[in-house]
């Protein structure tokens, strides 16, 4: 007969002690998908804008909740500006977004080279950067552009890529062969590939925008839709900082549809 008093008295915390006494690998055993990760708060920064109808000032906007471990929360801010998406960086970092008909491509470095003559001096950044780059495949210039990155990343869509060389008379040679010779590529689905071009080597990391420099991109590309359109991420961080570039990379690839 069961002693319902005495099963009611003991502690909760010494039934939890017993089972990981009883099976120490319990703790070990539960799916990494029931570790859900707390979200926190991280400081959202607005970043202004130039382009195709003249500057745009910064978005103001409440912090945003993101699941991130404490201490990387700690060292990161969301950066963003009106138009397309946000991207996470290190903080005190300072942000800059450009912007055409053909899309949007977010800047975020560390030494402020942002203002009137970023469009002159952006194709200089050599050093520690990321970039966020939306390229809508509905217009002519980012057709181009979808299709020459699907050349390089996409083998499943090179038919796609072809036929818009063709629509726009562009002949064979618009469009690569291949990846990059240094690139290396970790295709997670058909539609997402992750990559990463070492030191000064041309690749998918300096393919619109960056220069070659001391050290490695990192970054993620993403098709989405039937257009497609196209998202591209490069992360080139400093050593101190290199471990913030997984969770940069799993940020956007959450956050993109």
């Amino acid at each position: 007969m069961v002693n319902r008093r005495s099963a009611q008295t003991i502690p909760i915390g010494l039934l939890v002690s017993f089972a990981l006494l009883r099976y120490p690998n319990l703790a070990e055993d539960v799916p990494k998908k029931a570790r859900v990760q707390r979200s926190v708060s991280i400081p959202f920064v607005g970043c202004r804008a130039d382009g195709q109808v003249g500057p745009e000032d910064a978005p103001m906007s409440k912090p945003v909740a993101l699941p991130l471990p404490g201490a990387i929360a700690r060292q990161v801010s969301y950066y963003k500006a009106y138009r397309g998406p946000g991207v996470l960086a290190p903080r005190g970092w300072r942000c800059f977004c450009v912007y055409g008909s053909s899309g949007s491509t977010l800047f975020v470095t560390p030494d402020g080279r942002i203002g009137d003559d970023f469009f002159n001096e952006r194709r200089s950044i050599t050093g520690p950067v990321i970039k966020l780059a939306q390229v809508y495949g509905d217009t002519g210039g980012g057709r181009i552009l979808v299709a020459q990155t699907i050349a390089r990343a996409f083998p499943m869509y090179l038919p796609l890529a072809r036929e818009t060389a063709e629509t726009f008379d562009l002949g064979t040679d618009a469009l690569p062969d291949g990846p990059y010779p240094m690139d290396k590529l970790v295709r997670r689905t058909t539609k997402t590939v992750e990559y990463e071009t070492p030191p000064h080597a041309e690749g998918l990391g300096t393919s619109s925008g960056l220069n070659e420099g001391d050290l490695p991109i990192r970054g993620i590309i993403i098709l989405d839709g039937s257009t497609p359109d196209l998202l591209l991420l490069a992360v080139r961080l400093p050593e101190h900082l290199a471990g913030l570039t997984p969770t940069i990379i799993e940020a956007v690839k959450r956050a993109s549809p």
